[in-house]
């Protein structure tokens, strides 16, 4: 069975991947899970799982910048992006 990972904070994250990579683990890295049966199935050491990692962090309507974390749902940014008429 593969572990589970489950970082809180970016620091505990940074852990995690900088471990992994020091004893050449793989991560398979994962939000909702939507679109895992998609393509080859992959055999991974750990599954890194990345749904504490949401939200707009910087939104420019103006500049039509914005900056998202990992996990963020497309569906919260569209929805942010719709109040000003915009879309991705």
């Amino acid at each position: 069975m593969t572990e589970a990972l489950n970082p809180q904070t970016e620091n505990e994250l940074a852990d995690l991947v900088r471990e992994a990579a020091g004893q050449a683990r793989t991560l398979e890295i994962v939000s909702g899970g939507t679109k895992r049966n998609l393509g080859r199935v992959t055999k991974t050491d750990a599954l890194l799982d990345m749904r504490s990692f949401t939200g707009v962090l910087k939104y420019e309507p103006h500049e039509l910048v914005f900056s998202a974390r990992a996990a963020t749902p497309v569906s919260d940014i569209a929805a942010l992006l719709a109040e000003k008429n915009q879309m991705l």
